[in-house]
């Protein structure tokens, strides 16, 4: 392989804390750079400007995400099962 094609890999490094001692020290992330709160298992990746407390976890739109698609399953499960309902008495 020439070595114009070699690929170099970054490593990736967390900083690992619990989630009291990110909200007492609330260090500035760098740009990509991964907090981890050991006892809550919830990251937040840094942007390079904002300090750790103004920055929100990377899971808070998954979570709101997989909230909206529980609320949106329930309701088509109700109407599903009123349409079932309405269309076995309506037939007979």
């Amino acid at each position: 392989m020439p070595a114009s094609t070699i690929k170099y890999y970054d490593a990736i490094q967390l900083k690992i804390k619990t989630s009291s001692q990110w909200a007492s020290q609330n260090p500035k992330l760098q740009t990509g750079e991964i907090g981890l709160e050991s006892d809550t298992l919830r990251m937040k990746i840094g942007n390079g400007s904002d300090n750790y407390n103004a920055l929100t976890y990377t899971d808070a739109e998954l979570r709101s995400r997989i909230e909206s698609l529980e609320e949106f399953t329930e309701a088509l499960s109700g109407m599903l099962t009123a349409f079932i309902d309405n269309s076995l008495i309506g037939g007979l």
